[in-house]
């Protein structure tokens, strides 16, 4: 092997040498963009997941006020118009709920209807009830 050939196929390894690290080096910082959006996108979803958690909590704090006050003596006697009392043994009440017109022209008068589906559906205290 002359030495013409012998710096041929120096130049050569160190070009495919220098190719090799280009490719490694450009990979590298390929995947290190891929990582930065995919945290960009857990950090934008997990935002979007605790804001529906906090309107979650508001509608559940609102729900349970709602149900506490439509259990009150005074919510009942208010909107059933029945005469209420002690309650007697093997006593059944039945009776119907008034609507209530909010006096606002945009909102359509809808009936008044309390289900207490949300109520009988765990009977344990609620997180925030227990002290």
């Amino acid at each position: 092997m002359s030495n013409a050939e012998k710096t041929g196929l120096l130049r050569f390894g160190i070009v495919v040498l220098f190719v090799l690290a280009l490719l490694l080096s450009s990979a590298g910082a390929l995947g290190v963009v891929y990582l930065k959006q995919q945290i960009s996108r857990s950090a934008s979803d997990r935002k979007h997941l605790e804001q529906d958690l906090k309107e979650l909590e508001r509608k559940d704090t609102f729900l349970v006020s709602k149900i506490a006050q439509a259990h009150s003596p005074e919510f009942l006697k208010k909107h059933a118009k029945l005469a209420l009392g002690p309650p007697q043994e093997q006593q059944v009440v039945w009776g119907t709920l008034e609507s209530t017109r909010s006096g606002r022209d945009d909102v359509l008068p809808q009936p008044f209807v309390v289900t207490f589906d949300l109520a009988l559906l765990d009977n344990q205290p609620a997180a925030h009830d227990v002290q």
